[in-house]
């Protein structure tokens, strides 16, 4: 069976072109808060949770079999807890605990909101599967 070619294309990209993408989509985020769809000068509450999304088929890229015994992908996302406005998204694979890559996710998430200038800002609710816990120093809490 051959690849489709959206299929094709999306395997070309790379770590760095996924890094683009994330600073476009910062970029367009900083932009439309400017607008007025950011909170503006109200306190804002960001929500930290890791899912998993279910794929089917086997020769899925980083797909793994994890607690849940179905085969996925476990991503973190973060959203606005207000709006649900996704603000960040990291993927992993299938295996990720989920508190894996927390600390550098909440680390990558107060910069991209601390540069789309949100005024004021409450760091994160976590929820209770294992992002919970207590982050490093390191996490800014205080984004103004």
């Amino acid at each position: 069976m051959a690849p489709s070619t959206l299929g094709t294309f999306l395997r070309s990209f790379t770590f760095g072109h996924v890094r683009q993408l994330g600073r476009v989509a910062e970029t367009v985020m900083g932009r439309a808060w400017a607008a007025g769809a950011g909170p503006g000068n109200q306190p804002m509450t960001m929500d930290v949770d890791s899912t998993i999304c279910e794929v089917h088929g086997h020769h899925k890229g980083g797909a793994a079999y994890g607690y849940t015994r179905q085969l996925g992908y476990h991503p973190l996302l973060a959203t606005r807890a207000d709006t649900g406005e996704v603000l960040h998204v990291r993927q992993r694979t299938g295996r990720a605990a989920s508190g894996r890559g927390a600390e550098r996710f909440v680390n990558e998430l107060a910069g991209r909101v601390r540069r789309a200038r949100a005024e004021a800002t409450r760091m994160p609710g976590m929820s209770s599967s294992g992002l919970g816990r207590p982050l490093r120093g390191s996490v800014c809490c205080d984004l103004t």
